[in-house]
């Protein structure tokens, strides 16, 4: 009897040390979406993004104010990046007008190379912690190998201005609708 008991002790031990190594082996659960990652910005504080799972970033950091890149880590090719510019110390973010404008010019400068001309739109939306302007158009004649759809635009996060571009082709709403996402979630963080 008693030797049984040490035997069942012994099966549950092993049983134990197998399920223990099971789980140890077991591939990690990969990273959430939209998992916060946080951006240094140039005088203090962090960008933080709710990055979609499966895009990789880049941060040029030899410019100022940095370049956040996001790419496919596999798939179809995307590009979205973004300049997140800190307003100079004790100034201000530009108000909601001068957004307006600002978006406004990057949208004329693209209105003879895209197929909808004149009928570029601005299309104003609240992010998290601020307003911000954007614009599709369309590439009237992209190159082998470039973009064919681009939204372009600029929000407020606090004391920072984030300008951005989102480059697809054809069937990749989601995409967009991804990056709109994380962008009107961004938040300026301390830490």
């Amino acid at each position: 009897m008693i030797k049984g008991r040490a035997l069942g002790k012994q099966r549950m031990q092993v049983a134990g040390l197998l399920i223990a190594l099971a789980v140890l082996a077991s591939p990690a659960p990969s990273a959430a979406a939209d998992a916060p990652k946080r951006y240094a910005l140039e005088r203090s504080g962090f960008l933080q993004l709710k990055v979609p799972a499966g895009w990789r970033d880049e941060v040029d950091a030899k410019t100022q104010p940095p370049v956040i890149s996001f790419r496919p880590a596999e798939g179809k090719p995307f590009m979205v990046s973004m300049i997140p510019a800190q307003a100079a110390q004790g100034k201000r973010v530009a108000s909601r007008q001068q957004l307006r404008d600002e978006v406004e010019q990057m949208a004329e400068a693209i209105r003879h190379f895209s197929v909808e001309g004149d009928k570029v739109k601005l299309q104003e939306f609240a992010g998290a912690s601020g307003p911000g302007f954007q614009f599709f158009a369309t590439d009237a004649a992209p190159a082998a190998g470039e973009f064919k759809f681009m939204t372009r635009g600029k929000l407020n996060v606090k004391d920072v201005s984030v300008t951005f571009t989102i480059l697809t082709n054809e069937g990749q709403e989601a995409v967009v609708r991804s990056a709109l996402a994380m962008l009107k979630s961004a938040a300026r963080v301390e830490r």
